[in-house]
């Protein structure tokens, strides 16, 4: 009976090692926020999780902005820009759509 646990557990940690994985190490909170919320990029989410994922992103794009804007980054320049229109092109839907679900998910949560 020893035996046989020992196999499978063998057997589990050569599946786990096999696992492709990611190791980030990201410089500041916000950048760590962001990749957790890029990597589950590939999920297909109800409107409701879409909502809550651009009001996230738009809080992460708008201190990053507001870092930009302290060094000095002009907004006309690649790294520049908008936070609503980041969000817009990391999601797929349009700026009116980032600013409702944005607004939606601020009356929501202000009434909890």
């Amino acid at each position: 009976m020893f035996k046989l646990q020992e196999t499978n557990l063998f057997f589990a940690i050569l599946r786990w090692a096999q696992v492709p994985t990611i190791r980030f190490l990201g410089k500041d909170e916000l950048t760590e926020e962001l990749f957790l919320i890029e990597s589950n990029r590939q999920r297909v989410k109800t409107d409701g999780e879409l909502a809550r994922e651009a009001s996230e992103l738009f809080r992460i794009e708008e201190a990053f902005a507001k870092q930009r804007q302290l060094a000095g980054v002009r907004v006309k320049s690649p790294e520049g820009g908008k936070a609503v229109e980041a969000v817009g092109k990391k999601l797929g839907i349009g700026e009116q759509k980032v600013r409702q679900a944005v607004a939606v998910v601020e009356e929501v949560f202000s009434k909890q």
